[in-house]
């Protein structure tokens, strides 16, 4: 950001804060004050206005000097109707201090406007980028959503079949605990009312064959081949 200059600076203030002290010295009028809405400001007693305000504030008491010095900021200088010079810049205004810093020194007010002009149509050029990249954005995050949704889709195809592997394996358990409940059912039936050691031959019978490992000096056959007839 540019910096406001001195001599733009302490004119700005002699309008707003120095010029109601000097309304109060005795016999002393209003040297210097705005006019035409606080757009423009005019000398009302170019006399005094060297004497006490340009010694004091510009270091120097020639009224051309001060003259000079608002033209090279692109000040336009032109008389009212009582033939009072005023002097008017579009950025030297009662209550814009803000923009003091945009009259600078050697530029015409054209050049000042142009130099706005193209600080303007910058900032469009920005902003329409900006745009742009925005709107990328946008179509990116769209399509993260609509990847986000066709993975959900399939992560939800995936349970559901995993759901109904887990029903058929539960149910598949069931059954086989079922057919062995039964088949443990018919055995009791089988050997229920057999002597005990027939029984015992049975048994030894059955661990031979569910471990082959075992001696055979261990194992004494029933003479009646299995399934045994059980006699009650």
């Amino acid at each position: 950001m540019q910096k406001t200059s001195k001599f733009i600076l302490d004119l700005y203030n002699i309008l707003e804060v120095i010029q109601y002290y000097l309304r109060q010295c005795e016999d002393f009028d209003t040297i210097i004050n705005w006019a035409d809405c606080c757009k423009m400001f005019y000398i009302s007693d170019t006399k005094k206005f060297e004497d006490i305000v340009m010694k004091q504030y510009f270091k120097t008491t020639n009224i051309q000097s001060f003259y000079r010095q608002l033209r090279i900021y692109g000040f336009k200088i032109k008389r009212n109707s009582n033939c009072q010079k005023v002097f008017h810049h579009i950025y030297f205004a009662k209550g814009q201090q803000q923009n003091l810093s945009k009259i600078q020194k050697g530029k015409s007010l054209t050049d000042q406007i142009q130099g706005e002009m193209y600080n303007v149509n910058q900032t469009m050029k920005e902003n329409k980028e900006l745009k742009q990249q925005l709107n990328l954005m946008i179509q990116f995050q769209k399509r993260l959503v609509k990847q986000f949704e066709i993975h959900q889709t399939i992560q939800k195809a995936i349970i559901d079949k995993m759901m109904k592997l887990s029903n058929l394996l539960c149910n598949e358990r069931i059954h086989q605990t079922i057919l062995s409940e039964k088949k443990i059912e018919n055995f009791v039936n089988l050997i229920d009312g057999f002597q005990p050691e027939l029984l015992v031959r049975i048994i030894r019978f059955l661990l031979k064959r569910i471990d082959p490992k075992t001696p055979i000096n261990e194992i004494q056959y029933s003479p009646t081949p299995f399934p045994f007839n059980a006699q009650i």
